[in-house]
């Protein structure tokens, strides 16, 4: 379930035609090199990409960059077919590198040192970019998960406002006193949190806070029981009964990933548990670690999308050149600011911090939270290539089978686990 994505507005598609120079990608004419770059998102991150894009350009004259954003919607259709015709833009946004790296379609960054610099970025972030080894792609920004609530409609409710410290039993209470309030928002009633059962991001937590990670070191199988699996979803379940969380329809027009779909941005749920990368809107938002931490945080420096440069590419170097200018340049940092989360670049996020305001501060203070000692987990090992069939299909139809009666929890959750291994072993 993508939902650390922005906004897949089918608005940003009229924007793939935005270009800030023409050409191919190994074109380029008078001695001037053309690069091809790509990525899914909303208008908002369009414009700051481009932004940014137009400040390289003017500090590389001798290279033109063709900028070609698109919807979530059909972006890996289309960047799978360019890939298999060996004609895929010099640098693309991405979300799985091992599904491209054991295709050979990336380049080794490692060989781009002279021109791309990784000094400042925690090795975290590094190791969701890499692949046996290797480094073949950089983080583009960072996706740390909190529990995300409403400061409003919370302090609207009289409920005390969620702190770092709270188990996942004391969550669910809080949640059903503010439904138990019948207030009503911009969306209707006003439930406590949202019902995050199919949110594999959020399972991700859950399942690390119990010692485990949701694939195995070597990407072939799952990394956590069938149990682990059943008490999650009998958690969820438990909620909807207390009416804590709203009901099954009012949750699923929010699992395409469409944010202006989900619960929290309707103003139909106080809290959920979100990724920082997805500007929600509306203001009053804050960040708190999320449930259960304490003492075993599951928490860890997440990339939210990274930059990988194409292996058949004409020009590996100046297509890494320009992802170490949009990942480390102050400058384009300014440009971007968080519409893929807080910069992974520590210098970076730093000279950003101070010219923050509102919802984009209070994300940027829960990142320097996240990164303190205690407050983080190492990553987890990098995503196979099944990532995203499992967490945004298979994982999130077996949940609405168990919302809306089609399987119980203990059926759904063992089709879940015999069909989320045999796509790794196939993967393999």
């Amino acid at each position: 379930m993508l939902r650390s994505g922005a906004v897949l507005a089918a608005a940003a598609l009229a924007l793939t035609a935005c270009a800030s120079n023409g050409g191919s990608a190994g074109g380029g004419g008078g001695g001037k090199i053309t690069l091809r770059i790509t990525w899914w998102g909303n208008p908002a991150r369009a414009k700051a990409t481009q932004d940014a894009i137009t400040l390289f350009e003017k500090a590389h004259p001798d290279i033109s960059v063709q900028t070609q954003p698109g919807a979530y919607t059909g972006y890996y259709d289309k960047l799978n077919t360019q890939v298999t015709a060996g004609d895929a833009p010099d640098v693309f946004q991405v979300d799985t590198v091992a599904k491209y790296a054991a295709k050979n379609a990336l380049v080794d960054l490692s060989t781009q040192s002279a021109v791309l610099n990784t000094g400042k970025i925690d090795q975290s972030y590094l190791a969701q970019g890499s692949y046996n080894g290797k480094l073949y792609e950089v983080p583009a920004g960072s996706n740390l998960f909190a529990l995300t609530y409403s400061g409003d409609l919370v302090a609207k409710s009289g409920v005390t406002a969620p702190a770092a410290g709270l188990s996942w039993q004391q969550y669910a209470a809080s949640a059903k006193q503010i439904s138990d309030k019948k207030l009503s928002g911009t969306g209707g009633q006003v439930y406590g949190a949202a019902d995050d059962s199919a949110a594999t991001q959020s399972f991700e937590i859950w399942v690390r806070q119990q010692g485990g990670n949701l694939y195995s070191a070597d990407g072939k199988s799952l990394g956590f029981t069938k149990q682990t699996l059943v008490d999650w979803w009998n958690y969820w379940a438990a909620m909807r009964a207390d009416g804590a969380v709203p009901p099954a329809t009012t949750t699923e027009p929010g699992v395409t990933g469409d944010v202006t779909k989900a619960p929290i941005a309707k103003g139909q749920v106080a809290m959920d548990l979100y990724g920082t990368s997805t500007t929600l809107p509306g203001t009053s938002w804050q960040y708190v670690a999320l449930p259960g931490e304490s003492g075993h945080p599951g928490a860890y420096l997440k990339r939210s999308v990274n930059w990988g440069v194409y292996a058949k590419s004409k020009h590996p170097a100046e297509a890494a050149e320009l992802i170490d200018f949009l990942v480390n340049s102050p400058e384009a940092g300014t440009a971007q600011g968080l519409t893929r989360g807080g910069p992974v670049n520590s210098d970076v996020l730093a000279a950003l911090a101070p010219t923050l305001t509102g919802d984009d501060k209070a994300v940027a203070a829960y990142g320097q939270y996240v990164a303190q000692s205690g407050h983080n987990a190492a990553p987890p090992p990098p995503a196979p290539a099944a990532q995203q069939q499992i967490e945004t299909d298979l994982f999130v139809r077996m949940a609405e089978n168990v919302w809306f009666g089609k399987s119980s929890v203990d059926q759904a959750a063992q089709q879940f686990m015999d069909q989320a291994n045999k796509l790794l072993a196939q993967s393999s």
